[in-house]
C-alpha cells in the first residue's frame, strides 16, 4: 500500500508540531520551577540549600550563600540554618539592606577559607526616624580559620546580635564604625594572640555588651569615641601576654560593670581624654599564664598630661596580684578616684593618698595626703590636692622652718599657701602661714619670741 506524498508530508508536519508544542511546554513548565525557585513562596523557610550552598565546610559556598542572604534582605525573609552546618566562603559575605535583618543560624559555621578583614560585612543603618527593632542575628558562628576578623558595621543600628561565637580571630572580630544601639549578648570570642586581634573595637556609641567572654584578643576592647556600655565582660589570656590590653580607651566613656580583667600586660590603656568607670569589676593576673617579661600595669597613660585630662573613678572593685609584681600605674601622679575598693597589698604605687616625709626634729601624731577629684566637670575647689599634717616640734627652731616634704609628683609648679596653727611650748595658739613649694618642702616662718611645740596643718593646693 502506497501513502500519498501529501499524506505523509501533513502527517510529518503534525508529528513536527507536536514535538515542538512539547518541547515547549517543558521549556515553560522549566522557566516557572526557576521562577519558583527564584521567588520561594511566603511559608517556605529560607536556608543557605535553597540556593545551592552545601554546607560540608569544603565546597566554596560563596556565591550560593550571598544569593541566600541577598534573598532575605531584599524580600524582609528570614535566613535560617542548621547546627552541623559549615559553610566555606572565599570573600566577604556582604548583608547591606535598609530593610529588617533576621538571621538564625541555629549554630551553624560561615569559615573563611581565604584571607579577608571580615567573614560578614553588615550595613543597616535605617532611616532616621524609624523605632522599630527587629533586626536580630541568632546563633552565629564565625570560623576565622587564623587568617580573617569576625563581623564588621560600617553602620549599625538596632540590632541585637545574641550568641554570636567568633573563634580564630586574627583580626577585628567585631567592629561597628557608625550607628547606634548595637547590642552583643551571650556571646564568644577567641582570637589568636597575634598583636592585630581585636575583640571588640567601637568607633561609635550608645552600643551595650553584655554576659561575652573573649579569649586570646591581644587587645580584648577598643573604644575610639562616644559612650558605650560593657557588663559581665571576662577577657583572659593563656599566652603571648607581652603588649596585651584588656580595655583601650582614646576618647568618650567606657562603663563597666562586674568585668574581669585577666592576665594582661596593661589593663586599662588610657590614650585620651577619656572617662573610665568601674563599678564592681576585677583585676588579675594568672602567674602560670603571664609570660611577659615587663610587669603588669592597671592603669597606662600614654601621655603623663592624660592624668589631669581623663577621668578615672573606680567603685567596689578588687585588684589582685596572683603574686606578681604589679603596678597600679605607669604614672605616679594619676589623680584615679577611689572608692570602697581593695588592693592587694603587693600592688606597688599610689593608690589615691600619698605620704608627707617628716623633717628632722619633727614627729608626726598624723600626717597623709589626698589627691584631688581632677573630674572634669567639678569646680576648682574639688580638684585640690589636700594636705593634712598634726606634728609634735622636738627640736628648737627659728627662721624659716621645713616640717615635712612631699613626693615630688604632688608637689605644686608654683609656691601655694595654707594656714595652720601654731602651739608654743606655754600653749599658747598662733595662726601661721604655711608654703608648700615646687620642691615639694612644706615651711612657716617661725614668729619671734615663738618656742613652737606642735603644728597643726589643714589645707588644699592645686598641682
Amino acid at each position: 500500500m502506497q501513502i500519498a506524498p501529501a499524506l505523509l508530508s501533513s502527517t510529518y508536519t503534525d508529528s513536527i508540531m507536536r514535538k515542538l508544542t512539547m518541547l515547549a511546554l517543558l521549556f515553560s513548565i522549566g522557566l516557572t520551577l526557576l521562577a519558583t525557585n527564584d521567588v520561594p513562596p511566603a511559608d517556605q523557610i529560607i536556608t543557605p540549600e535553597t540556593f545551592g550552598c552545601v554546607g560540608d565546610g569544603v565546597t566554596d559556598d560563596t556565591e550560593a550563600l550571598q544569593k541566600a542572604f541577598d534573598f532575605c534582605l531584599a524580600n524582609n525573609r528570614q535566613l535560617i540554618a542548621h547546627k552541623g552546618k559549615t559553610y566555606a566562603v572565599s570573600k566577604t559575605i556582604m548583608a547591606h539592606t535598609t530593610n529588617d535583618i533576621q538571621i538564625d543560624f541555629g549554630g551553624a559555621v560561615i569559615m573563611a577559607i581565604k584571607p579577608m578583614e571580615h567573614i560578614i560585612d553588615l550595613d543597616n543603618y535605617d532611616i532616621p526616624d524609624r523605632i522599630g527593632h527587629s533586626n536580630v542575628v541568632n546563633n552565629l558562628v564565625l570560623d576565622c580559620n587564623s587568617m580573617s576578623g569576625g563581623v564588621y558595621c560600617p553602620r549599625a543600628a538596632k540590632t541585637s546580635f545574641n550568641f554570636l561565637m567568633v573563634r580564630n580571630c586574627s583580626l577585628k572580630a567585631f567592629r561597628v564604625v557608625k550607628g547606634y544601639e548595637v547590642f552583643v549578648t551571650n556571646s564568644h570570642i577567641h582570637c589568636t594572640t597575634g598583636p592585630e586581634s581585636y575583640g571588640i573595637y567601637m568607633d561609635t556609641g550608645d552600643c551595650h555588651f553584655d554576659n561575652i567572654v573573649i579569649i586570646n584578643a591581644h587587645t580584648a576592647i577598643f573604644q575610639l569615641t562616644s559612650i558605650n556600655f560593657y557588663d559581665k565582660i571576662h577577657s583572659w589570656l593563656s599566652k603571648n601576654v607581652e603588649g596585651s590590653v584588656f580595655v583601650h580607651l582614646v576618647d568618650g566613656l567606657a562603663h563597666f560593670e562586674q568585668s574581669y580583667c585577666d592576665t594582661a600586660e596593661k589593663g586599662y590603656v588610657i590614650d585620651g581624654p577619656s572617662v573610665l568607670r568601674l563599678i564592681g569589676c576585677y583585676y588579675y593576673n594568672n602567674p602560670r599564664c603571664y609570660d611577659s617579661p615587663n610587669p603588669p600595669v592597671i592603669f597606662h597613660f600614654t601621655k603623663p598630661e592624660l592624668t589631669k585630662q581623663a577621668t578615672i573613678s573606680l567603685e567596689g572593685t578588687s585588684f589582685n596580684t596572683g603574686g606578681l609584681d604589679v603596678r597600679i600605674s605607669n604614672e605616679e601622679n594619676h589623680h584615679i578616684q577611689i572608692s570602697h575598693c581593695f588592693f592587694n597589698p603587693g600592688i606597688s604605687g599610689n593608690v589615691g593618698k600619698f605620704s608627707p616625709v617628716a623633717a628632722p626634729g619633727v614627729e608626726f601624731r598624723r600626717s597623709y595626703g589626698v589627691m584631688g577629684d581632677n573630674t572634669r566637670f567639678s569646680t576648682p575647689a574639688s580638684e585640690a590636692n589636700k594636705l593634712v599634717i598634726d606634728a609634735d616640734i622636738t627640736s628648737p627652731v627659728k627662721g624659716t622652718v621645713t616640717i615635712a616634704t612631699i613626693p615630688a609628683a604632688f608637689a605644686p609648679s608654683t609656691d601655694q599657701y595654707g594656714i595652720s596653727t601654731l602651739i608654743g611650748a606655754n600653749g599658747e595658739t598662733t595662726v601661721v602661714p604655711v608654703q608648700v613649694t615646687p620642691a615639694g618642702n612644706v615651711t612657716f616662718q617661725c614668729p619671734p619670741k615663738v618656742k613652737p611645740a606642735r603644728i597643726v596643718l589643714e589645707m588644699e593646693y592645686v598641682q
